[in-house]
């Protein structure tokens, strides 16, 4: 079915246990060795929500959110106590947590990951449920905030400002791009810009400086690469992360999941206290 973006009651789920789990086939040979092979390369997620149930009103939020998702059809969101953000729980969220990659210079779209290190090894994990309105990300680790988040996915993705090719100098010892009006304040030496829809200019250019021409109303951008075409023609894009440059963020995260089960068998224990089995699995999805 859909997935219902709304999360397990966090009463109950704070009590649960649960973690990841992944599987392997074990062979033991007639001399006692083992062959083992791990049928997984990530783990899945599953938990056990009933310890979470401490009180009748918990039993009656879990019975309104069971019929929300029908049992098994929807998926949702589950907070994982023990792991739902991009640093130690215990700690507080920082743009610098996670490494995500470096930028090319023109790539505008980066999936949230979380590192799991343990001594010289690690494992990385795709984050594609983050927690609306708690990421936070920097480029080289300076904070940035000219970027939007998708929550159903996990990917960011850098607005770019964008801008006409009005004029161009190429020689060797001069090359500059000019855009109308004055931006000197919005280029940052030192980072990328990209050029595309040009007749031979396309591609990455590192910004050297940035002079406004106030006779011709136009900001010259001057790069460090040699500008190979002539013709005026394409578009500056300018935002992005630049070539070789660190992209880092901060969030917290859910686990996208769903109940293991169609029933929900509620045993009245006393007055006002209640016990009910309610299993809870992860929704794999793509890991690269």
């Amino acid at each position: 079915m859909s997935f219902i973006d709304t999360r397990f009651p966090v009463t109950i789920s704070f009590g649960s246990t649960g973690g990841p789990i992944y599987k392997t086939s074990v062979i033991s040979m007639r001399s006692g060795r083992e062959k083992r092979n791990a049928e997984w390369a990530y783990p899945r997620h599953e938990y056990d929500a009933s310890s979470g149930v401490k009180r009748m009103s918990d039993v009656e939020d879990l019975i309104a959110f069971f019929h929300v998702v029908l049992g098994r059809a929807h998926t949702f969101r589950w907070k994982d106590w023990g792991d739902y953000k991009s640093c130690k729980v215990d700690s507080d969220v920082a743009n610098t947590d996670q490494t995500l990659t470096a930028g090319d210079g023109e790539t505008v779209d980066f999936q949230l990951k979380k590192t799991y290190s343990f001594g010289a090894a690690s494992r990385v994990r795709n984050i594609t449920k983050p927690v609306s309105g708690t990421v936070v990300m920097a480029v080289n680790g300076a904070s940035v905030t000219n970027f939007t988040v998708d929550t159903d996915t996990g990917i960011v993705t850098f607005t770019q400002s964008t801008w006409a090719v009005t004029a161009l100098e190429a020689s060797s010892s001069n090359d500059f791009f000019c855009i109308a009006g004055d931006h000197t304040g919005d280029i940052v030496n030192g980072t990328s810009i990209a050029i595309a829809g040009s007749t031979g200019n396309d591609g990455v250019y590192t910004v050297f400086s940035t002079v406004y021409d106030d006779g011709n109303s136009r900001t010259e951008i001057h790069v460090s690469e040699q500008i190979p075409d002539v013709t005026v023609d394409g578009s500056v894009k300018y935002g992005q992360p630049s070539d070789g440059a660190v992209v880092t963020a901060g969030y917290e995260f859910d686990v996208h999941a769903r109940l293991e089960t169609d029933e929900l068998p509620v045993t009245l224990q006393g007055y006002k206290t209640g016990e009910v089995s309610v299993p809870v699995i992860e929704i794999k999805e793509d890991e690269t």
